[in-house]
């Protein structure tokens, strides 16, 4: 898998997983259960096409690949698109959108909605689901201004 590429493309031959900006769209219920028993850590939300918060919260949603432990694929699962049964099975007869959950080991640990994107990082870095380390951003002026003192 790989992470950043702006282009779309099908993950298998006859996969129901796309992915686009690092960030996966799952659609069959098969799909489903194989990230789930692979990735010891998943990131989902749950949107619609028709929604209007959903499109909102979809780019905050993208922009968290950055600060995501690498270790833990985002996912998007369409309810429009996806198979019945996938959102039976992780929502619910009666669900909202958008709405987040958080897997660990297959086991759903975090259901939750978004108020914005400060409260949708908050949700997600509370889970431990945050790079622990970020490398600093260095300029070709830093090695060279710590070598004068001010008075």
């Amino acid at each position: 898998m790989c992470f950043g590429t702006k282009m779309q493309r099908r993950a298998g031959k006859d996969s129901g997983i796309t992915e686009n900006d690092g960030v996966l769209s799952v659609e069959t219920m098969e799909d489903w259960e194989q990230l789930l028993s692979r990735q010891n850590n998943i990131l989902v939300m749950f949107t619609s096409k028709y929604c209007g918060v959903c499109s909102r919260m979809k780019r905050s949603y993208i922009s968290l690949r950055e600060r995501v432990r690498r270790d833990t694929p985002l996912i998007i699962i369409d309810i429009d698109k996806s198979d019945r049964q996938l959102c039976i099975q992780a929502l619910g007869e009666v669900a909202f959108v958008p709405t987040f959950q958080i897997y660990t080991k297959g086991e759903r640990v975090a259901y939750f909605m978004a108020n914005g994107d400060e409260d949708l990082r908050t949700q997600v870095f509370d889970a431990g689901l945050e790079r622990r380390f970020n490398p600093p951003k260095l300029s070709c002026w830093d090695g060279l201004l710590r070598g004068f003192k001010t008075a």
